[in-house]
């Protein structure tokens, strides 16, 4: 017997493959369906862009279209330019004219039309206005013109009293007096002769009559002299030199004033030359705490006051400026009184736009004089008027006569030096102003035995 083989049975694949299958199908054409809709999509707002693109164009050529001007014809067009010339009236430095003459920089579209109604109508009403108040001044011109002819043609008669008779017709004078008095009012750019004030009198059977009229010189007029102020006057005012009033024995005096000490080395320099050498101290600020004593190491000093300047980058501290009160300036001064006792004399350090300013000085020669100060003017500029407030307050007017180091160098010092001797032999006293430089003080010692021989040199008070 032969024995049946046992077949196996192929196993069944499983349908889980077959699934998957099925998915990933479905997932395909669901992409394939999405970029469909997409571009279709896309194709659709590319076909709708240019129309929107258009309508503005399609709003730009209807305004245009209606913006476009109608061509008139030439009278119509002078008068356009008659209305729009003579009512508007504007400086020549506005141009504004140009605005409503040019129809393209006015926005139509953003007036009502009951506004733009109402804006030519007004503009027809000043038109009517111009035009009635061109017409009277051509009737007036008219008049004026024609009134020669008239009076030639009216019959003329002389009587015993040299009067003149005139028949002309009263109403056209009438007319003519009644027309000229407004226009004159209207018109002021424009002259009219003015009517002579002869008085008519009216006589039987004559008409009008008045005496003969005179005849009317036109003389041109001169022109007025101008009132001088007080400021013409302060230009005129030129100051005299100070005139001592004692008499010096023995040589010339000359006067060297140092500006601007506010350091103990500037005293020692000065301490150092042996002379009598005026030092000019700055008031006590904090850039300059130590100048009281400074002060009290000196036999005589000044007050070097810090004055407004008309070009100066770098001002002191507690400056005097033209725009201050009198109660500011005044409360300084008291200041500087009482940080320096002994002094009596002081002068301005810059100061070219203060002592040029009558106002300034008037103020401060009064804070001068309630503390016993007296000042002396440094001419920082040309045209000072300290001179003048000096006379007013019958103070004396003290000025510097040459600076010594206004050229730093050597030759230019000793140039300088050399001047203000020279001035000193011619007038008896000169007064000299330097600073603490070294060139300055270095020719002063070298020059005690040549250049200064032939002078005094003394303390400011010495010549007082």
């Amino acid at each position: 017997m032969s024995e049946k083989k046992a077949t196996k049975k192929r196993p069944s694949k499983p349908k889980k493959g077959r699934s998957l299958n099925k998915i990933y199908a479905g997932v395909t054409l669901l992409a394939v369906l999405l970029v469909v809709t997409l571009t279709v999509a896309l194709n659709s707002i590319n076909k709708n862009t240019p129309q929107i693109q258009t309508t503005p164009q399609i709003l730009q050529n209807t305004h245009e279209s209606k913006a476009v001007p109608v061509t008139k014809s030439a009278p119509t067009v002078k008068k356009e330019y008659e209305r729009r010339k003579y009512p508007l009236k504007f400086d020549e430095d506005e141009n504004l004219s140009q605005i409503f003459a040019n129809s393209k920089k006015k926005d139509e579209f953003s007036v009502p039309k009951e506004k733009k109604q109402e804006h030519k109508n007004a503009e027809k009403e000043s038109v009517k206005a111009v035009t009635e108040q061109r017409s009277e001044q051509n009737d007036t011109k008219n008049l004026l013109a024609n009134l020669p002819s008239a009076i030639a043609q009216s019959s003329v008669k002389k009587d015993k009293n040299e009067t003149i008779v005139f028949e002309a017709n009263v109403s056209a004078k009438t007319e003519l007096n009644a027309s000229v008095s407004p226009i004159l009012q209207k018109d002021e750019n424009k002259t009219l002769p003015k009517a002579s004030s002869t008085p008519l009198k009216t006589q039987q059977g004559h008409g009008l009559v008045a005496s003969k009229p005179e005849k009317i010189e036109l003389k041109p007029q001169k022109p007025e002299p101008k009132k001088q102020g007080k400021q013409s006057k302060r230009q005129e005012f030129s100051p005299a030199p100070y005139v001592p009033t004692k008499k010096f024995s023995g040589k010339p005096k000359l006067v060297i004033i140092i500006d601007d000490v506010a350091t103990y080395e500037h005293a020692s320099m000065i301490r150092s030359t042996g002379l009598k050498l005026t030092p000019s101290i700055f008031p006590m600020t904090k850039d300059h705490p130590n100048t009281p004593n400074i002060a009290r190491g000196f036999e005589f000093h000044m007050i070097h006051l810090p004055m407004q300047a008309k070009h100066f980058d770098h001002p002191e501290i507690g400056t005097l400026n033209t725009n201050d009160s009198f109660e500011s300036i005044l409360k300084r001064i008291r200041k500087i009184r009482a940080d320096f006792p002994r002094a009596v004399y002081m002068n301005n350090h810059t100061g070219s736009k203060f002592t040029s300013d009558y106002d300034a000085m008037d103020k401060a020669y009064r804070a001068f004089i309630s503390e016993k100060f007296i000042f002396m003017d440094s001419k920082t500029i040309g045209h000072t008027v300290v001179a003048e407030v000096a006379r007013k307050y019958s103070q004396p007017y003290i000025s510097r006569d040459i600076f010594l180091d206004d050229d730093p160098s050597r030759s230019g010092v000793r140039r300088q030096l050399v001047n203000a001797v020279e001035l000193a032999k011619k007038r008896s006293y000169a007064i000299a102003i330097g600073h603490p430089k070294k060139n300055t003080i270095d020719i002063i010692k070298e020059s005690k035995d040549t250049i200064l021989r032939d002078v005094d040199v003394v303390y400011l008070k010495e010549i007082l």
